[in-house]
């Protein structure tokens, strides 16, 4: 099985230039932790918190579905059996599913889903979709079979988001909010007990612990209708984001583990509270004032 599926990679390297390299190298990006910390706070604050939060936690249990499921079928990469193949290396050294591709379903579904009768997402949609799968092949760090998998299990998470999300909002209005905080510590302190998981862990408490805070004390944003107030608000979420992470891995740089676990924690946390409270204090309030 694995000898078809590298002569199927060999067979797309025919195509390597430099400037399909470089290309493809580029499109990893999106499979990078440098992506997510650009696209949560963009989402979450530049454009709608609700829209925003759904995104996080859909493709927060994406990666922890997929860090489960690598780690039950342990399938190695291509460029770890034939090393010829391997244009780039990634951190893990298990390839089924592909992470990406579960994201190139969930990403372009949720956008046209959201924005419905439009047809910049479609377009977007099927771009993003069609290059991200094919780099994972082109740069060797996927099989296809890895890749289709993905694509099954990206589609069943959106289908997830899309009929089993509005379900459990309805459910959690319900709950007075401070119940329904402690039902989701609980029920994190038992996913942090998975080991590979711990990383993810961090990121839901923080998560879950700004969006109670923002609910007791106001500080949802509301939607932006401009596209000057949502490079403004995105700005600023994603400097944010950024200058904890190098005050972090300043801070901590002899524990990079603890770099990365804490990392998640306070862009959660960022994002879900701090960030609307600041972007309040000094930019809405003010310019009330200033009238």
């Amino acid at each position: 099985m694995y000898t078809f599926q590298l002569k199927i990679i060999e067979f797309i390297q025919l195509l390597r230039s430099p400037f399909l390299d470089e290309l493809f190298k580029f499109l990893n990006l999106f499979d990078t932790p440098i992506f997510y910390l650009i696209l949560f706070p963009m989402l979450w604050i530049g454009y709608s918190y609700r829209f925003g939060a759904k995104t996080f936690f859909i493709l927060m249990l994406s990666a922890i579905v997929n860090e489960f499921l690598k780690n039950i079928f342990m399938q190695p990469r291509p460029y770890i059996l034939d090393p010829n193949v391997g244009i780039i290396h990634v951190l893990s050294n298990y390839g089924l599913p592909s992470g990406a591709a579960q994201t190139a379903v969930i990403l372009p579904l949720l956008l046209i889903e959201h924005f419905k009768k439009k047809k910049w997402p479609v377009i977007v949609g099927i771009n993003y979709f069609f290059w991200i799968s094919l780099s994972r092949l082109y740069l060797g760090v996927h099989f296809l079979t890895d890749i289709i998998a993905g694509w099954f299990i990206g589609l069943g998470l959106f289908l997830v988001y899309l009929y089993l999300f509005p379900l459990i909002e309805k459910m959690l209005k319900k709950y007075k909010p401070a119940n329904v905080f402690w039902i989701a510590l609980f029920s994190l302190f038992m996913l942090s007990l998975i080991p590979q998981l711990n990383m993810h862990f961090f990121g839901f408490l923080a998560a879950f612990l700004g969006i109670f805070l923002s609910n007791k004390f106001g500080m949802f944003l509301k939607d932006t209708k401009t596209l000057k107030a949502f490079f403004k608000r995105a700005v600023f979420a994603i400097l944010g984001v950024f200058v904890i992470t190098l005050v972090i891995s300043l801070i901590f740089k002899s524990r990079p583990s603890f770099i990365k676990e804490s990392s998640y924690f306070f862009m959660g946390l960022w994002i879900s509270f701090f960030c609307s409270y600041l972007y309040k204090r000094f930019f809405i309030k003010h310019r009330k004032t200033k009238k």
